[in-house]
C-alpha cells in the first residue's frame, strides 16, 4: 500500500530513524521506507503522549509488529515548517515488556 507522504512531509524533508541508523531524505526516499515498513512488518501503533516544546512536537507510542522486540517504544520528534514535517527524529526507547 502506498503512503502518501507527500500528505504530511515537506518535499526536502529529512528523516534520521536513529534505531536503524539510517538518514533519508527527500520526499521520495521517506515515502518508499514508510510504504516498505508498514507492509514488511505488519505495523499497528498505539499513542502514549504528545507534547509541544520549543516549537516541535514529541511523540511517545508502542509499535508492534512482525519484528524481534515486539512491542516496542519510540520516541517520535516533529519538527513542522507551515503545516508539513521538515525533519522527524526517531528514537528506540525499548521493548515493552509483560508484567
Amino acid at each position: 500500500m502506498a503512503v502518501p507522504a507527500g500528505q504530511y512531509f515537506r518535499n526536502e524533508a529529512v528523516v534520521w530513524d536513529n534505531g536503524e541508523d539510517l538518514e533519508l531524505r527527500g520526499i521520495v526516499s521517506i515515502e518508499k521506507w514508510m510504504s516498505g515498513n508498514a507492509d514488511k512488518y505488519n505495523l499497528s501503533t498505539e499513542l502514549i503522549s504528545v507534547e509541544q516544546r520549543e516549537g516541535d512536537y514529541f511523540v511517545s507510542a508502542v509499535v508492534s509488529g512482525d519484528f524481534g522486540g515486539s512491542p516496542y517504544e519510540f520516541s517520535y520528534r516533529f519538527s513542522l515548517l507551515g503545516d508539513r514535517i521538515k525533519e522527524l527524529t526517531i528514537d528506540p526507547i525499548g521493548t515493552v515488556g509483560s508484567p
